[in-house]
């Protein structure tokens, strides 16, 4: 494995931080012939998996030594060669991030304390393995299907959005039940969805939050935008870009144009995203104005189980000694430390982008 480190380092210089760290895995994982042949074996089968049953591959807990918490990473880049000349097959060979896996493996330094990659880097670093994640303007762009449980409707001859959910147990609140600070089950309701003929019969969501109320949209009336399972791109945001009214119009634009000519075998519905960035509480805290208010207000929102927590990483570092040793330079870390220190949250929100 280590002639694939030098090799993969030699040709595209992929690890500008963690060099050394994956060179004395890969040698220590050679002189591991148990383990060398677990990496092998799934490395095979990796390569041949879609990136759905990809996510289902099961990694091993890590025992705390460095071979240990990078042994994820070994069943990843014997597959870098084949995401290269796919890209370049796709004509997408600039808009790829080969610093992507040395990025993962600081990220969960920042987490743990040690370098590696855990499952959730591992099922974000199959993004772009199988092809599927692409730079675009301010944005990384995936291409995928939609797979939360919300039918968009859009109307006929207004064309207003209105989502409807089609599964989930909410709290009283609107928030996904089990999302962080809405764990208690009074007054928690089940998304009661129904599709007829003439009807569509369920729980609206409005503003990242869903109403127990059950409401009847006709057919005659509302035309379905994107519904679960068809065709999406995802936008992802990298931490410091500016979101800005022009940003936001001309990156999606040229995502989509990016789409028809790299992947004319998917059938493009709509553009989503799930992120804190969509909380509908940050307008209330940065003003309705705000670049981040602009860009969430962008989409038709619905709430999503999380665990409030992403905001760490982004906004926050990843550790620290307490919420009231958080930093104070801008607003927002003033008004999230304020935020959390008196037991609130920013939860993640999804939404499909109005366009």
């Amino acid at each position: 494995m280590k002639q694939l480190v030098l090799s993969l380092q030699q040709k595209y210089g992929m690890f500008k931080l963690n060099y050394d760290s994956v060179y004395e895995a890969a040698c220590l994982l050679d002189d591991s012939p148990d383990k060398l042949a677990w990496a092998k074996k799934w490395a095979e089968e990796y390569k041949n998996r879609d990136i759905t049953t990809c996510r289902d591959i099961e990694l091993p807990e890590s025992d705390g030594t460095l071979l240990g918490d990078m042994l994820p990473l070994f069943v990843l880049l014997p597959s870098v060669e084949d995401m290269v000349a796919q890209y370049e097959k796709r004509g997408l060979r600039d808009s790829m991030d080969l610093d992507q896996i040395d990025g993962c493996i600081s990220a969960v330094e920042k987490r743990i304390g040690r370098v590696g990659i855990n499952r959730r880097y591992f099922d974000w670093l199959s993004n772009y393995l199988k092809c599927r994640l692409f730079r675009c303007g301010v944005f990384r762009v995936e291409v995928g299907t939609h797979k939360r449980p919300a039918l968009v409707l859009r109307h006929c001859c207004t064309g207003r959005y209105e989502v409807m959910m089609t599964a989930g147990t909410f709290h009283r609140s609107g928030n996904m039940l089990g999302s962080a600070g809405c764990t208690d089950t009074e007054g928690s309701f089940e998304a009661d969805f129904c599709e007829t003929d003439d009807e569509y019969r369920g729980h609206l969501a409005k503003d990242g939050l869903v109403s127990p109320q059950y409401v009847t949209l006709p057919k005659s009336e509302w035309e379905v935008y994107i519904k679960p399972q068809d065709d999406m791109l995802s936008l992802h945001i990298p931490k410091g870009v500016r979101l800005t009214r022009e940003n936001i119009r001309s990156s999606v634009k040229a995502a989509r144009e990016t789409v028809k000519k790299a992947y004319p075998e998917w059938d493009i519905k709509a553009v989503g995203c799930y992120s804190w960035l969509l909380n509908p509480q940050l307008s209330g805290i940065l003003g309705e104005d705000s670049n981040i208010s602009v860009f969430g207000s962008s989409f038709v929102r619905w709430p999503v189980k999380t665990d409030g927590m992403d905001v760490f990483g982004f906004v926050f570092p990843q550790t620290h000694g307490g919420y009231h040793t958080l930093p104070e330079n801008t607003r927002l870390e003033r008004s999230l430390k304020k935020l959390y220190t008196d037991g609130g949250y920013i939860l993640n929100t999804a939404g499909i982008l109005i366009e």
